[in-house]
């Protein structure tokens, strides 16, 4: 099956940053998982932080919750220490708080706009 949805990442000190757009699939959350843990191999030695930014996200397939919580766990036992969320609508929020259970060692912060989140991350060192 053909991938939906997109994602830019990049990796600026110890912040990735995940910009998520439409409507994911399998594939798409396939990929960018893989993608994901490639770039965090380069910042895992110190501890890291995401910034997912999930305004132009239009949610995603049922199918991809497994994939979320293996590469949850993965960054959790790799030196992840703080999580941002741009979510403005609250079923993204509900849907990620679920999914960010896994986080066990990740202070999580869930956020409206880029401008909170930036305050957020200075606030913690980033």
């Amino acid at each position: 099956m053909r991938e939906h949805g997109s994602f830019d990442m990049d990796v600026d000190g110890q912040v990735i940053v995940v910009k998520v757009y439409g409507a994911w699939n399998f594939e798409t959350t396939s990929r960018w998982c893989d993608e994901y843990k490639q770039h965090i191999d380069a910042i895992k030695n110190k501890p890291w932080t995401r910034l997912m930014d999930l305004s132009l996200w239009e949610l995603t397939t049922p199918d991809v919750w497994e994939l979320v919580d293996k590469v949850n766990h993965w960054a959790n036992s790799n030196n992840q220490q703080h999580e941002v969320v741009i979510c403005p609508l609250s079923i993204q929020k509900h849907l990620l708080e679920r999914a960010h259970q896994v986080l066990t060692n990740v202070e999580i912060k869930f956020c409206d706009n880029l401008s909170e989140a930036k305050n957020w991350l200075k606030s913690k060192g980033f």
